[in-house]
C-alpha cells in the first residue's frame, strides 16, 4: 500500500481526531492510574544458543535511550541478565496520547512478564499523528536492532488509544511483524474495509466495554483482521476470562479478541496473557 495514498489518510484521520481533541483529558487519566512500574526480570536463557548473527559483543545497559530520525525517543529494556549472543524478541509499546514513555511503562506495567519471557521492550514517547510521524515510529525496530540483539523475525507492536491504532496502522502499511496487540485502537469496520489485506500475523485486539470514545471498535477490527487472517467463524460466545480466540486461521496468525469492563483509559490487566500469546506466535514461527 502506498504511504502517499488517501485511502490511507482517511481512515488514519477519522481514528485519531477524536483522540486529539480530548488528549490532555485522557492522558491526566492515564497518569491517575499508572501501574507501579517494576524492573527487568532474568530470563532463563537456553542452553546452548541458538546461532545469532548478531554483531554487539558487549552487553548494553539494561535501560538505554534512543531517538529516531524525526526526534523521538525510546527507552529500551531487556532482561536484567541481558545476554548479546542470543536473539531476542522485540516488543514495541508505542504511547497514548499526551504521555512519554516513561508513563507508558508505567501505565501498561509490562516489562517485568516481557523481560522475563526474554523479550526486548522498547517504549516509546507519544507525538502528534501524520503520516510522517507513522512512518517514523516504523524505523523504530531496525533502530533498536543496531544496539541490542534482535530477532528481526519476531517483532512485535502493541500500545494503547493513540499506540493501539499506531501499531494496528504500521501492520496495515505493509510491514513484516511477528504479531499486533492493538489496545483500545481507533479503527472501524469501515475504516478496515478500505485497506487491502497484510501478511497474515498474529492479532491480539482488547477493548473496553465502556469505551466511551472508540465504542465497540475492538470486536469490528478482530472480526476484520480474523477474515484476513483467514479464519473460521467467531465463537458464539466469549470465554469467562472475557476473550474469544478464532479458529481455523493461517499459521502463525492466531486472532484473538478480548474485553473488559473499562473506559477508554483503562489498560487491559491481562500482561501475562498477553506474553504468552507472543511467546506461543515465536515458539510457532
Amino acid at each position: 500500500m502506498a504511504w502517499t495514498a488517501a485511502r490511507w489518510l482517511r481512515p488514519l484521520v477519522a481514528g485519531v481526531a477524536l483522540i486529539s481533541i480530548v488528549a490532555s483529558w485522557l492522558s491526566s487519566r492515564e497518569r491517575a492510574t499508572e501501574n507501579l512500574t517494576a524492573g527487568s526480570a532474568a530470563f532463563s536463557y537456553p542452553d546452548p544458543h541458538p546461532p545469532s548473527t548478531c554483531r554487539q559483543n558487549n552487553p548494553q545497559q539494561n535501560t538505554t535511550a534512543l531517538r529516531t530520525a524525526g526526534g523521538v525517543a525510546i527507552t529500551v529494556r531487556a532482561p536484567s541478565n541481558y545476554d548479546p549472543r542470543y536473539e531476542h524478541g522485540l516488543l514495541v509499546v508505542y504511547a497514548p496520547a499526551g504521555a512519554d514513555r516513561g508513563a507508558s511503562e508505567r501505565f501498561t506495567g509490562l516489562t517485568p512478564n516481557a523481560t522475563g519471557a526474554g523479550f526486548l521492550v522498547a517504549y516509546v514517547d507519544h507525538k502528534p499523528l501524520n503520516l510522517s510521524v507513522i512512518r517514523d515510529l516504523g524505523t523504530i525496530p531496525a533502530l533498536v536492532a543496531q544496539s541490542w540483539c534482535v530477532d528481526s523475525h519476531r517483532i512485535f507492536l502493541t500500545g494503547h488509544s493513540d499506540g493501539g491504532t499506531v501499531a494496528m496502522a504500521l501492520a496495515l502499511s505493509g510491514g513484516h511483524y511477528a504479531g499486533i496487540a492493538p489496545s483500545a485502537a481507533g479503527f472501524t469496520a469501515t475504516d478496515l474495509a478500505g485497506y487491502q489485506c497484510p501478511i497474515p500475523l498474529a492479532v491480539y485486539v482488547a477493548h473496553g466495554t465502556a469505551d466511551e470514545l472508540f465504542p465497540d471498535f475492538g470486536r469490528q477490527a478482530a472480526a476484520w483482521w480474523a477474515t484476513c487472517n483467514k479464519c473460521a467463524a467467531a465463537p458464539p460466545a466469549l470465554r469467562a476470562d472475557g476473550c474469544l480466540e478464532y479458529s481455523g486461521c493461517a499459521s502463525g496468525a492466531r486472532t484473538v479478541y478480548c474485553e473488559h469492563g473499562g473506559r477508554h483509559s483503562v489498560w487491559p490487566a491481562t500482561n501475562q496473557r498477553l506474553i504468552e500469546f507472543f511467546a506461543a506466535r515465536t515458539a510457532a514461527s
